[in-house]
């Protein structure tokens, strides 16, 4: 979902509108994937990061960081969107995450893949090499891996079991296998 506009960084920060500009459409690749909506350019949490580490001196870390992944998950849930399809193209929007991490957020990452990928075996999941390389692109897992709020995590076997259920149903199985059954 594309959830956070230029105007809305400039709104969170106080940035200027040629910085924040700059920032999105000088970059080498052109803008990152976005949706034209009311107030603008209207991109993803995981393109806002990876664009402003790679492309702003400071980076987006720490409390600026906090205050992005707070306006994705309020915008989310005013919208009450379903967040379990995580979209096309995931293994190279997945790799730009990846890329964008720092250490110890690589860590946490590891630690959701672990325990997706237990759970997704126990339930006997199919496609599980491509949707655990791509499940930084699940705004909880993002959330968890970029500010150490646990708290939209599923909680213990149980949870990660029907999480990666849920999530290998949406993302793996074909559209015409889905509605046949």
């Amino acid at each position: 979902m594309y959830t956070t506009s230029a105007t809305d960084l400039i709104d969170l920060f106080g940035w200027s509108y040629q910085s924040t500009y700059r920032w999105f459409s000088r970059h080498p690749d052109g803008y990152p994937p976005h949706t034209n909506r009311d107030r603008g350019r209207y991109f993803r949490l995981e393109d806002v990061v990876g664009r402003l580490r790679d492309a702003r001196k400071r980076g987006l870390y720490g409390e600026e960081l906090e205050a992005v992944v707070k306006h994705d998950a309020k915008v989310r849930r005013t919208a009450s969107h379903e967040d379990l399809y995580i979209g096309e193209d995931v293994e190279r929007r997945a790799d730009k995450v990846i890329a964008a991490l720092t250490p110890n957020e690589l860590d946490r990452l590891k630690a959701c893949k672990k325990a997706f990928t237990s759970a997704a075996i126990s339930a006997g999941s199919i496609g599980l090499t491509r949707l655990r390389h791509a499940l930084i692109l699940h705004p909880a897992i993002l959330r968890y891996v970029l500010t150490k709020n646990n708290a939209e995590l599923p909680v213990g076997d149980l949870g990660w079991f029907s999480f990666s259920k849920a999530l290998c149903v949406v993302n793996v199985v074909p559209s015409n296998e889905m509605e046949a059954a």
